[in-house]
């Protein structure tokens, strides 16, 4: 039988081609605590101590599915999100802390609002609105997807955190406008926005196992997903409405551009934890 600290040496010795030190680091503190069932405080005091051989097969199994860059998110089958615990599988993608920011500034823009009608287009696992809900109850909040797959994902989702919101399946491409909440004070969306052409800048572990369908666009029609939903805050926005997209870090001035084209003003920006553009947005006349 090992002990703690040895396994907890695997992470950096398997998984040294996949994961950066930082990466790696954080991989460990999960793996202890989610796999190992262990506290923080406890690493240091347990270092010597025999796994249990269950926890150890357990961890081992883990690990080799973290060596073929399957995401951690996936093989838990949740993660966290907004304070939010949030179910994912291969139909959804896996929440990023870009897109808490993203919820974050929508949550502060509006919150002297307690009645607000908001949509969230092409919601995944439902985070984006599940996130706003819980913040603020109070709101109508509204969600789509053209994939019932992961509707079903966002769903239980919302009864696993008691939220209400109201789910349908459409396409933002192909919507029909008989299904959409209209005088909504607010849209959100992150739709696809990573060109085939970066796909090169990718980890392998998103490649491989997040859905293509919700990531990527065509380098010849970049926009297309944001001009769909232009059109839409168009029709069903009121006007004076806002809306907030999570945006592709070097399209931002097409993005602005856009917003203009459409007829959106007062067109704002913020820069993510690391400091690329990662979101805007918009007023409707």
């Amino acid at each position: 039988m090992a002990a703690y600290s040895d396994l907890l040496h695997l992470v950096h010795t398997q998984l040294v081609d996949l994961y950066d030190f930082r990466e790696r680091e954080a991989l460990m503190i999960r793996l202890w605590e989610d796999v190992l069932e262990k506290k923080a405080y406890e690493r240091h005091l347990l270092a010597k101590t025999e796994v249990p051989r269950e926890k150890e097969v357990l961890f081992r199994q883990v690990l080799t599915r973290l060596e073929k860059a399957e995401p951690y998110q996936y093989i838990l089958g949740f993660t966290e999100f907004y304070g939010l615990e949030l179910v994912v599988d291969r139909s959804v993608l896996i929440p990023r802390q870009e897109t808490e920011e993203l919820v974050r500034w929508i949550v502060d823009d509006f919150a002297g609002n307690k009645e607000l009608r908001l949509w969230d287009i092409g919601t995944g696992s439902g985070a984006i609105a599940l996130a706003c809900k819980s913040a603020r109850p109070e709101w109508e909040v509204h969600a789509s997807d053209v994939s019932s797959e992961a509707l079903k994902i966002a769903g239980f989702n919302a009864t696993k955190n008691d939220l209400t919101v109201q789910f349908f399946q459409d396409s933002m491409l192909a919507p029909d406008l008989a299904l959409c909440p209209f005088e909504l004070d607010c849209i959100v969306s992150n739709p696809p926005y990573v060109r085939e052409s970066e796909k090169e800048e990718i980890h392998r572990n998103v490649l491989e196992y997040e859905p293509s369908l919700a990531l990527f666009v065509s380098d010849e029609n970049p926009l297309q997903f944001y001009r769909a939903v232009f059109s839409l805050a168009q029709t069903c926005l009121k006007p004076g409405g806002w809306i907030y997209l999570e945006i592709n870090q070097y399209l931002l001035s097409n993005m602005v551009l856009l917003a203009a084209e459409m007829g959106f003003v007062h067109a704002d920006w913020k820069s993510d934890l690391n400091g690329n553009p990662r979101m805007l947005k918009a007023q409707r006349i």
